[in-house]
């Protein structure tokens, strides 16, 4: 996915700035067919801990396991062992009436995203 593509091609509907309770920042984009995608980024550990799926090397969709998880995190705390910091990037493709139903904006965009 790329993302400068994606901001430039599709009409932003909402943007949620990062902030420190939240660790996180999202941008909510209308990419047609009466849908919309939450686009995020953010602390690797929030953003991983809401993942439900990943795209792997081939660019195929895979779900996510406690085990993979678990070697992601480990990968993250070595890292940040050596004083380096890393973000996560994922996103969730909804529906326009799912997110008019009310979608709690401080927790839009966690749950079971790629």
């Amino acid at each position: 996915m790329n993302i400068e593509y994606e901001l430039s091609a599709y009409q932003v509907v909402k943007r949620l700035p990062f902030n420190s309770k939240r660790k996180r920042m999202s941008i909510v984009l209308d990419i047609g067919f009466k849908k919309y995608r939450i686009l995020m980024k953010g602390a690797s550990e929030i953003i991983l801990e809401s993942c439900s799926h990943f795209h792997n090397f081939n660019n195929q969709v895979e779900k996510v396991d406690s085990q993979l998880k678990g070697t992601i995190n480990s990968s993250i705390n070595n890292l940040a062992s050596d004083g380096l910091r890393t973000i996560c990037y994922a996103y969730k493709d909804i529906d326009i009436s799912e997110y008019n139903s009310g979608l709690d904006t401080d927790n839009l965009g966690v749950f079971n995203v790629e």
